[in-house]
């Protein structure tokens, strides 16, 4: 009897150690796999916030970039807007006739001078004398003494067509003309200004206040020439216009017109600087408030039309700085705010992944993860659990004998 309870007291003994010892082993197992598997789940996390941050970087980075060249390509668009459109070179259609200012789009603060040139348009270009002046004493005065022009034309003009001449004169001028038509009617308008001019063309019968006066031309043959006189009290361009009123079915019609000008000009007395009887002249404005005139000088001996070409002559500190340093500075600002403020945001991504991890490392040492996930590569086996027939083998085999 005293075998038998003395057996049995082994056998739990052992059973009770048996499951102890499995309990603390699978505890121990499943802690380690449990802190592996943290670590792991860590360095996940860091990797991906990292490589966040990183690319955030990168994509600012690539904005920046993307920026800056769109900046220089728009900048690039608006120099040479500015350069070729802006303040690009003008072409004027004048003649001998005239004395006219030039440089209506000059600005001071773009342009340092311009380059004034002559030429005829023929079947080549043929370049033509004239004299240019600088003012920059004030307004350039209107002198006493006229200049006087004559000369004659012969025109031909179809039928339901016009003909045009245009004179830029000065406030005091004088034109006298004499002319008639040959076997036709045709209709004479003094239209003042190009805006006028372009009206007249639209609707000539209906715009009557498109033109200063309208005349119908005597017939060369039957009553002779007229004349004409025409005081300016403005200073503009001025267009006298030659009307067909025949069906083209009847051909063209003959005009003669003599023209004598006493046109005013400009008191050249007082001028900054001049060029005389030359190809080409340049100026450079010491101050903003100079002006130049443009006078063309009759080209073999006789009245032509002139092309009178204007090259503006850049300012290059204006362009650099406003081309270029005003740019760079801009840029530079955006990037250092832009820099600035990627680190302020990754600094708030550290310092809350840290605490972050301090709350999961404190959290692990206090809880004991009920089942562990094997997909990691870790399997844990499960606990312990007593077995009461191996437990009696294990106490039967044990014998006591005495």
């Amino acid at each position: 009897m005293s075998y038998i309870l003395y057996s049995v007291s082994v056998s739990s003994s052992l059973r009770s150690f048996w499951s102890s010892y499995g309990s603390i082993i699978s505890s121990s197992m499943a802690s380690t796999s449990h802190s592996r598997l943290q670590e792991e789940r860590d360095d996940e996390e860091h990797r991906t916030t990292d490589g966040a941050i990183c690319g955030s970087c990168k994509a600012k980075q690539c904005t920046i970039i993307a920026g800056f060249l769109f900046i220089i390509i728009l900048l690039s668009s608006i120099w040479l807007l500015v350069r070729f459109v802006a303040f690009g070179d003008v072409v004027y259609d004048t003649s001998v006739l005239e004395t006219r200012p030039v440089a209506d789009q000059f600005s001071y603060t773009m342009c340092e001078g311009i380059t004034t040139s002559s030429y005829i348009a023929l079947k080549s270009k043929v370049n033509t004398m004239h004299d240019a002046y600088l003012f920059c004493n004030g307004e350039p005065a209107l002198s006493t003494h006229r200049e006087s022009f004559e000369f004659d034309i012969s025109d031909y003009i179809d039928g339901h067509t016009y003909h045009h001449y245009d004179y830029y004169l000065l406030t005091g001028s004088e034109v006298k003309l004499t002319t008639c038509a040959h076997n036709s009617q045709i209709d004479m308008y003094l239209i003042d200004g190009s805006t006028n001019f372009t009206d007249w063309k639209k609707e000539r019968d209906l715009c009557d206040s498109c033109y200063i006066n309208k005349i119908r031309l005597p017939d060369c043959n039957v009553v002779g020439p007229m004349t004409v006189q025409i005081n300016i009290n403005v200073t503009s361009r001025y267009y006298l216009v030659f009307y067909n009123l025949w069906p083209p079915s009847l051909g063209y019609s003959k005009l003669d017109i003599a023209f004598l000008f006493n046109r005013t000009v400009y008191d050249t007395s007082n001028v900054t600087d001049s060029c005389l009887n030359v190809r080409q002249c340049s100026f450079t404005y010491p101050h903003k408030n100079c002006q130049t005139i443009v006078k063309p000088l009759p080209f073999a001996e006789g009245l032509n039309d002139v092309k009178l070409k204007l090259e503006l002559t850049p300012r290059q500190w204006s362009y650099f700085a406003f081309f270029l340093i005003l740019p760079c500075l801009l840029f530079l600002i955006i990037y250092i705010s832009l820099m600035f403020h990627s680190d302020v945001n990754d600094k708030g991504v550290i310092s809350g992944r840290t605490v972050r991890r301090g709350q999961q490392e404190v959290t692990g040492s206090s809880e004991r993860p009920t089942h562990v996930n094997s997909e990691h590569g870790y399997h844990v086996p499960p606990p312990y659990e007593e077995d009461e027939t191996s437990a009696f083998s294990i106490s039967s085999q044990i014998t006591i004998e005495t």
